[in-house]
């Protein structure tokens, strides 16, 4: 599968959900960040096709690295024999590398994340704050949504912070703090 998002809808956040469920049901997964994992060697992606899952967050990061280009397309390919799922995402426009690589990566199933709506976007903060056992209003969450960046990859960094810093300060997570914390960042 290729996840290809069209507005910091979360692709990551589903990513890194899809692994932990999958790994709480008895099968091996992992989550490879290519944000960070361009920075190590490709030999990392030996061996991961023994998993049931592999997902890799922003595989169009390998253009100008044919060594990882060459990984990838040989990992696609022992998926393909062993039976382990992969997901990827990434932008399909930014791929403009090997042109077999690309054409793997396009006759996997894609799907597409479009923007978020209103509704959509308050159930997932409902989802993510339930998700991180962090207690905060619907009134407070809706102050967070119309003050704040207006996508998952911001809402979820700013309720993780907000969690830290309510912790330290052992205080709940009202709107003085949200306040405080919108107009610091």
């Amino acid at each position: 599968i290729f996840i290809e998002d069209l507005g910091s809808n979360g692709k990551s956040y589903l990513l890194q959900a899809i692994c932990n469920d999958f790994s709480d049901s008895k099968n091996s997964s992992i989550y490879i960040p290519m944000q960070e994992a361009i920075n190590l060697e490709p030999s990392l992606l030996e061996g991961v096709s023994q998993l049931n899952l592999i997902c890799i967050d922003d595989v169009d990061l390998i253009n100008k690295h044919s060594e990882w280009q060459i990984a990838l397309f040989n990992l696609i390919n022992e998926c393909y024999e062993k039976d382990c799922f992969l997901i990827l995402s990434g932008s399909i426009n930014r791929l403009d590398v090997i042109p077999d690589l690309v054409s793997r990566i396009k006759k996997m199933e894609i799907l597409r994340l479009e923007a978020i709506n209103d509704d959509e976007l308050l159930a997932a903060t409902q989802a993510i704050s339930k998700n991180l056992n962090i207690e905060i209003s619907n009134k407070n969450i809706n102050y967070l949504i119309n003050n704040s960046k207006r996508d998952i990859k911001t809402i979820f960094r700013t309720l993780s912070k907000l969690e830290i810093e309510s912790l330290e300060r052992k205080k709940s997570i009202g709107l003085n703090l949200i306040k405080e914390f919108i107009q610091s960042s």
